[in-house]
């Protein structure tokens, strides 16, 4: 038996759901009218747009009522078919190319981001592996083989190369780990080396043009041509928007801001909406940070708690990175902004997540008793669980 779910959660995902369905046409409507590429089509984003929600849909449902003893036994698998994919990619002539990124996994017309689901497979990896030992992860040796194997992925994923999602993997790492009771003193040995090694494959890496972009947002107009151009040209877009030119009514999307409709959706929003409109997309996002967690908070099973948290913070901490590369306080790293931006592969895995949190909101109490997931309590008794719940 369970309780009722969170549709709270499934409520702000709509609304900002539909949002980004509106600001995806809105955002690539006059480029897809203008050229012949997109068969001089306007609907071209928004026709794709729709088959990605529906695919999405279909896997939020899969994961909403998945069982999720399941989900914690098989996380290994999970987690090797996440490396096998991303490590696919990087061999030559397999992977699909463009704008100097390889990121692409398909055939002909379809394709995916095995980093976006790398993603999931990594927070559903740490949530068993850190559950399951619990009290061993506070002996270094078992603590710096899950660190190892987050590494290797995080490191795939940067040759792509894409050092966004690889950042923000370590980083919901580092928070799952804390929760998990991690000794402080191994996460700070972890933090330094970490830093340590970004800043080497920034200075080391041989991509300077990757450096110059890292940094632009210190001063983007000094190179407003080049390495600037995306910063000066988005925070132009957000600045002329004032109280919002009207939906639709964007200047800059007009060949001005590139990636219009995908990583810089949020500068046409605030042009055509206003800050009205991008401070409820912030708040939407601050609230759906705040029931994911409420949900974490309210079972008393680590692996849940841990999977709540994970998906909670990997949509969230993407969000705000996203929001700060387009008002420029965060360096440009191509990271899209979760329900809003187009793509399939990252709506699908955002998706999944959401229906990740919905299943788990079934099994928590705020009493903070919750689902027993290990082999040994497998007759968890239910009934008890609601009469505890009426008391």
């Amino acid at each position: 038996m369970k309780k009722k779910p969170d549709l709270t959660i499934i409520l702000i995902s709509t609304i900002l759901l539909m949002i980004g369905t509106v600001m995806v046409f809105s955002a690539s409507s006059p480029t897809c009218a203008m050229l012949s590429e997109y068969g001089n089509d306007p609907y071209y984003y928004l026709k794709k747009q729709i088959v990605n929600i529906a695919i999405s849909l279909g896997l939020f449902w899969l994961c909403a009522v998945i069982d999720i003893k399941a989900m914690k036994k098989y996380g290994h698998l999970l987690f090797i078919l996440n490396l096998v994919l991303i490590s696919i990619i990087l061999v030559p002539g397999v992977g699909i190319t463009s704008k100097g990124a390889t990121r692409w996994l398909g055939v002909g017309s379809i394709s995916f981001q095995p980093a976006e689901f790398a993603k999931l497979f990594c927070v559903i990896f740490m949530a068993s592996y850190l559950s399951k030992r619990a009290e061993k992860i506070k002996n270094s040796w078992q603590f710096w083989i899950l660190t190892g194997w987050i590494v290797l992925t995080a490191g795939l994923i940067e040759r792509e190369p894409d050092l966004g999602t690889a950042l923000s993997i370590c980083i919901v790492f580092m928070i799952m780990l804390y929760i998990s009771g991690a000794k402080l003193s191994d996460m700070a040995w972890l933090t330094g080396l970490g830093a340590s090694v970004v800043s080497a494959i920034l200075i080391f890496g041989g991509n300077s043009y990757r450096i110059k972009r890292l940094t632009s947002f210190l001063d983007p107009w000094k190179d407003s041509q080049d390495s600037g151009y995306h910063v000066c040209q988005s925070i132009i877009a957000i600045g002329s928007g004032g109280f919002g030119l009207g939906l639709g009514e964007s200047r800059q999307k007009y060949f001005y801001l590139p990636e219009q409709h995908t990583d810089f959706v949020f500068a046409i929003t605030g042009e055509e909406l206003g800050i009205i409109g991008t401070l409820i997309i912030i708040l939407l996002f601050c609230f759906f940070l705040h029931r994911g967690f409420k949900i974490a908070s309210e079972t008393s099973d680590l692996f849940l708690r841990l999977l709540a948290v994970g998906c909670t913070l990997m949509i969230t901490l993407q969000a705000f990175m996203n929001i700060g590369v387009v008002i420029g306080l965060l360096p440009c790293t191509g990271i899209p902004l979760p329900f809003i931006s187009y793509g399939g592969s990252s709506l699908m895995v955002t998706l999944m997540m959401v229906g990740l949190l919905f299943n788990i909101s079934q099994y928590c109490s705020r009493d903070g008793i919750g689902l027993q997931l290990d082999d040994e309590k497998s007759d968890y008794d239910f009934n008890e669980c609601l009469d505890a719940e009426e008391d």
